[in-house]
């Protein structure tokens, strides 16, 4: 019996030690951190796409500037029509933040995703954070972002 708990505890640590030497470092800096993890959604078939296909950093670049989120809104915003919506990625972070991505994505096998965590100062000094993830699945882009605080908007 003693034996089973060892070999359980030997197990046990080179599963989280196996896992934690997955996330592969691609960029940080103070506002921006960028790696490789293991993908939940399975493995994708990036061979497929290759990486002639992925876009310039510059194209890439309009991409991230497309990624709008709406806050959630209350009742009485939904009647008044009080949505606001807000950039995805912060301006001053998209040219590192293209260049970054469309790098990970290259590296990246096709079992592992490219996450990134972006941070800016907002106003009252608050900072506020973006954080998801991306993965090429054929020829098809999905992202997927689990955390936007709202700076808010004045006007």
């Amino acid at each position: 019996m003693r034996h089973a708990g060892s070999i359980l505890i030997i197990v046990l640590f080179f599963t989280v030690v196996g896992c934690a030497s997955r996330i592969t470092p691609i960029y940080e800096d103070p506002s921006l951190n960028i790696k490789l993890e293991p993908n939940p959604a399975g493995s994708s078939n990036v061979s497929i796409i290759g990486n002639a296909k992925l876009p310039r950093p510059e194209d890439f670049a309009g991409v991230l500037r497309g990624f709008y989120a709406q806050k959630k809104q209350g009742l009485f915003e939904y009647v008044i029509g009080g949505s606001r919506t807000q950039a995805v990625f912060p301006e001053e972070n998209i040219p590192v933040l293209a260049s970054e991505l469309l790098k990970g994505l290259r590296s990246a096998q096709p079992d592992e995703r490219v996450a990134f965590q972006v941070w800016r100062t907002g106003k009252k000094g608050l900072r506020d954070e973006t954080s998801g993830a991306m993965y090429l699945r054929g020829s098809l882009l999905s992202v997927s972002v689990q955390w936007i605080n709202f700076v808010c908007l004045s006007g």
